[in-house]
Parts: C-alpha cells; structure tokens; sequence
C-alpha cells in the first residue's frame, strides 16, 4: 500500500488593481484548467492575507505557485506576504510580478520575475506546474 500524496494544485496570485487580477484569472484558467487559481487583492497585514488565503485552502502543500505584485494595498507587499508563506512551511515557488523594482535583498524570495499576465507569465509558471 502506498503513501497518497497530495496534489499541488493551487496557484496563489496576490494583486491589489482588479483588472489585473481579474485578466491574470482568466488567463490562468485557460492556459492551467487542472489548477485552481485564487486572486487576492493583498489588502491589511500580510498576516491577514496569509489567514484569508489559507482559509480557503486545507494547507500549505496544495499550493503549486505564489505569484506576487511587489506594492499591495495598505502598504502591504509581495515579499511581505511570501515572507508570511515561508514562515508558515511553503517552500514552493514563488514569482514576482510586480511593476516596481525588486529590492535586492528580497530577490532570494522568488525564483523569478516576470509581467502580470500573458506569454511571459505563463512560460514561467510552466518551468514550475508541468
């Protein structure tokens, strides 16, 4: 009898402007039908999003892929919220998205940088989810 192992299929994708969200949505469910996409807008404490979004999920390993703008609502930004995830166990990529430059000593946080949807976005999230 083997260990069941469980499916990575989430892919987190936090972004504070709506169209953008919602486009980056739309997108990810055509190019990656087998996974489940979650958008959430970043808002308050990175704490807070972290709750929010583990809420609706059963734990840290069903996530996939983290992709984060870089300045969130409320002063809350993509390194805060993947800081939160790793303190929390995810170990799982991450991919910055964001418009604003990356500080440096953050750039160890993600394992790559590209825009907010399209071809770009879905090359990267490919080397991660196939």
């Amino acid at each position: 009898m083997g260990i069941a192992t469980l499916k990575k299929d989430i892919i987190f994708y936090f972004e504070d402007e709506d169209f953008f969200g919602e486009t980056a949505q739309r997108i990810l469910k055509t190019a990656f039908p087998t996974y489940k996409t979650i958008i959430h807008s970043g808002h308050r404490h990175a704490k807070i999003c972290v709750d929010e979004v583990m809420a609706q999920i059963e734990n840290l390993d069903s996530i996939a892929v983290v992709c984060t703008d870089g300045n969130l609502a409320d002063f809350v930004t993509g390194w805060d919220v993947v800081e939160e995830l790793k303190r929390r166990g995810y170990n799982g990529p991450a991919i910055y998205t964001g418009g604003s430059q990356l500080p440096t000593e953050k750039t160890n946080l993600y394992v790559n940088q590209t825009s907010k949807f399209g071809d770009d976005l879905i090359s990267a999230l490919r080397k991660h989810l196939e």
